[in-house]
């Protein structure tokens, strides 16, 4: 049963009193800022105090009309514990049971007076009558703030009746004025008002605006604008606009266009079609999302006119409204700077962080026709295809040779087409045109110039930090950060932040999450995060490589199988024929393993993926050389042929090492070294393992050694097993067995770290050997046999096998 409307309550605990008619709580005289799903869910704990509530019951009582994720009850729990504090007698007064759900517990003082019949069934409300109050703009600009609300008027009832409404009529609400200096008209007000008639906005949303309370975990969605002019620049260059202008606000949170395209394929629509009006509200409602902005534009003669909107999803009627006028199309993206201006104040977004973060549109890119290139490329960029992006990005910049985010963005899609030294070039340059761009445009640029040119991964993890903390409700900062921990070996926090940035609207972390929880050895977490990224809708080929890699390692055969059919399709070669080769060499099975290599480099090429095909190549002549099979993988040629990469470079040095092909590899390096003179993990690792092959391999195990103990700890947990074998070799080389059987038990341990390396095989074996050195013969004997069954179907030439036979022969 629901609330009625003639029957108040209130509940009172501690110094908390609950007003449960208009959705009200305070903390003393304080009324605390919490949005009333909030309310609600805790007046059913109230309700039903000492009880244990389930979280099925509570989103089926408060969010009875839709469906939204269990994370929007888990926000408003959290809100709760937060705002309430904690019992007089200490604890919290809501409690969790893992599993079950939660429980109000504390004493409470039930208030009810009514002149209606006193029956409430726990955990069902309606929708109260609410109190009207001001606009607030309260704590720091990064602090949660309000929307601008009146109270809306109940239909049935006249406004003599309706307690707590304002009653004379200039409390009501009125358009937002245009500007002063706009010029504008008696006529083109009409104008405007038979525009937003035409776009479905009655004269009542105009009188009577929803009210709606915003939250540090609400998310927006920009929907497209509603074009009347017919002038086809507008279509989706000014939604393109509106976004980049709304993501220089701390306050805002946009739902990132990934996430949007997966939500369309579930609604059965396709994944790139404009998301309209319908498109967004409907996405609100599936995510939970209260609030989108939608816009439009009409032609006045010779000048324009904007309008924005932020509509309440739950009702479909504006929050916000604003209008301007530009005087020409020159206009136009002046004006809407000026709306998004307005909006973001109207939002609740305090002046001064305003004032400090708004660079108006027009300092980005004075063209409409480059931002309407800009648009179209990033259409194809995130479609996955780079190649196609190029030549818009180009125009864009070709029209307006100062636009600083086309270039870091041209310099994206060609790091991803494989035109490395044009990547380098470009974000160079547009690094050097950050100087009047907004704050997140530098921030951007800044970081893409760090993962590009410098490669300096500490003093990158330091930059997007401070990234993180300007904009804490941005989740690329926490996606790059979750990846550049992953690269450094921080595996903790590298999870950490991609749980972060999945929380953002970031469905691209969940590979982060995947990757850094395998290394982690947390298997089954790993696959719960990657199924749940499947869950969402977003598709991504990286998730089935790391589910084929936990397949492989947890030894589920139907799991990899399954993977590996997901990947056999054209647009996802050459990665199922890549992970075919890793699972063989793995498995001692080199020349099967090479054959699918070859296959796979081979499709990359005619793909025009030069970049791709080259990786390949070489990650097959390092995992050659470990078998001894030097010449049927060396790419020496390959790389001559193209312009340098650096996992080619850095893979093609090692493997020349391993090989004992000692000048080529001091090219290679040198050559790595003069492209990435700052690199982390070039200097690091690979420039330490290299060096240390060759004393290696010269016969000089301390000096091997030496050079392997320079590796940081993190860089070495992400030198796929490389830093930890060079350590374990070195050290039976030196007799030093019991130190030897440490690095290669370390390796044994912890195989989600790189789970299809086969290093891990020759771990098993260097176990053997260090047991067998130790004078252990039966646990030798054991160890010699774990490796061979390890590698019972490995090519019985290999010349480690044979080796292995021999010493275990030489142990019976």
């Amino acid at each position: 049963m629901k609330v009625k409307r003639d029957r108040l309550i209130r509940y009172a605990f501690g110094d908390i009193s609950v007003d449960a008619a208009h959705l009200m709580v305070y903390k003393g005289d304080d009324e605390l800022d919490l949005p009333p799903k909030a309310v609600e869910t805790l007046i059913a704990l109230v309700d039903r105090r000492g009880t244990i509530v389930s979280k099925d019951e509570l989103m089926s009582a408060i969010w009875t009309d839709s469906v939204v994720e269990e994370s929007n009850l888990s926000r408003y729990i959290y809100l709760l514990r937060s705002q309430l504090g904690a019992k007089p007698e200490g604890g919290e007064y809501i409690e969790t049971l893992r599993r079950r759900g939660y429980r109000f517990s504390g004493n409470v003082d039930v208030r009810e007076y009514a002149t209606g019949r006193a029956n409430l069934s726990p955990l069902h409300f309606a929708e109260p009558e609410r109190e009207a109050r001001p606009e607030r703009l309260e704590g720091t600009y990064n602090k949660v703030a309000r929307f601008e609300d009146w109270s809306h008027a109940h239909e049935e009832t006249s406004a003599s009746e309706r307690p707590h409404t304002r009653k004379n009529s200039d409390s009501k609400p009125k358009l937002k004025s245009i500007p002063k200096g706009t010029g504008i008209n008696k006529t083109a007000v009409f104008s405007i008002a038979l525009l937003f008639s035409a776009a479905g906005f009655a004269a009542l949303y105009f009188l009577w605006p929803e009210r709606l309370v915003l939250t540090d975990q609400d998310t927006i969605i920009v929907a497209t604008f509603d074009n009347r002019t017919g002038d086809p620049i507008f279509d989706g260059t000014l939604r393109q606009g509106l976004v980049m202008q709304l993501q220089q606000s701390p306050l805002l949170r946009i739902l990132p266009d990934e996430q949007a395209r997966e939500t369309l394929k579930l609604m059965k629509r396709p994944a790139d079609s404009p998301i309209d009006r319908s498109a967004a509200r409907e996405i609100c409602v599936r995510k939970g999302f209260r609030v989108f902005v939608t816009g439009s534009i009409v032609r006045l003669g010779k000048d324009y006119v904007i309008g924005l909107e932020a509509v309440a999803s739950a009702t479909d009627r504006p929050v916000v409204i604003e209008q301007v006028q530009a005087q020409r199309k020159e206009g136009v993206l002046e004006a809407l700077s000026s709306a998004a201006r307005n909006l973001r104040a109207r939002l609740g977004e305090e002046l001064e962080s305003i004032e400090k973060l708004d660079v108006p549109l027009e300092v980005t890119t004075r063209s409409l026709e480059a931002l309407r290139m800009h648009t179209l490329a990033w259409k194809e960029l995130s479609r996955g295809k780079a190649a196609g992006a190029i030549p818009y990005f180009v125009k864009a910049i070709e029209i307006d040779p100062d636009f600083a985010s086309a270039y870091g963005d041209l310099a994206v899609a060609y790091d991803n087409a494989g035109f490395r030294s044009e990547a380098v070039a470009t974000i160079t340059e547009a690094y050097g045109k950050i100087g009047n761009v907004s704050e997140v445009e530098k921030l951007n640029i800044g970081d893409l110039y760090r993962a590009y040119v410098t490669y300096d991964l500490d003093e990158r993890v330091k930059f997007l930090e401070v990234y993180k903390s300007l904009y804490p409700r941005d989740y690329r900062p926490r996606l790059r950060l979750a990846t550049v921990y992953l690269l450094v070996g921080d595996f903790d926090k590298s999870a950490v932040e991609a749980r972060e940035s999945i929380s953002l609207g970031s469905n691209r972390s969940y590979s982060e999450l995947g990757e850094s929880l395998t290394a982690l050895g947390r298997f089954a977490e790993a696959r719960k995060a990657l199924e749940a990224a499947e869950r969402t809708g977003f598709k991504w080929d990286g998730f089935h490589t790391q589910l084929v890699a936990l397949g492989t390692i947890t030894s589920d055969p139907a799991l990899v199988e399954q993977q590996l059919a997901a990947l056999d399709r054209p647009e996802a070669a050459p990665e199922g024929l890549l992970m075919r080769a890793r699972i063989r060499f793995s498995e001692g099975r080199f020349r099967e393993g090479l054959k699918f290599y070859k296959e796979a480099a081979g499709i990359a090429e005619n793909s025009d993926r030069n970049k791709r095909a080259l990786n390949i190549r070489s990650e097959a002549a390092i995992h050659g050389s470990y078998f001894g099979f030097c010449k049927e993988t060396d790419i020496s040629g390959e790389i001559s042929d193209y312009v340098p990469v650096q996992g080619a470079l850095a893979l093609a040095s090692m493997a020349h090492a391993q090989c004992g092909e000692h000048r080529k590899a001091a090219d290679w390096l040198n050559s790595l070294s003069a492209e990435y003179p700052e690199g982390t993990f070039q200097n690091g690792v690979v420039a330490n393992v290299v060096r240390g092959m060759i004393a290696l391999e010269s016969g000089d195990a301390n000096t091997a050694l030496f050079h392997a103990n320079k590796v940081p700890a993190g860089l070495e947990r992400r030198s796929n097993f490389k830093v930890t074998i060079l350590k374990g070799v070195a050290l039976l080389s030196l007799h030093r067995y019991e130190e030897a059987d440490v690095q290669f038990r370390r390796v044994i341990d912890n195989r989600g770290e790189s789970p299809l390396s086969p290093l891990y095989g020759l771990a098993l074996l260097g176990h053997a050997r260090a047991v067998a050195g130790q004078g252990k013969q039966e646990f030798a004997r054991k160890a010699y046999k774990n490796f061979f069954d390890f590698w019972d179907r490995a090519d019985p030439d290999l010349p480690m096998m044979i080796a292995a036979r021999k010493e275990f022969a030489a142990l019976n």
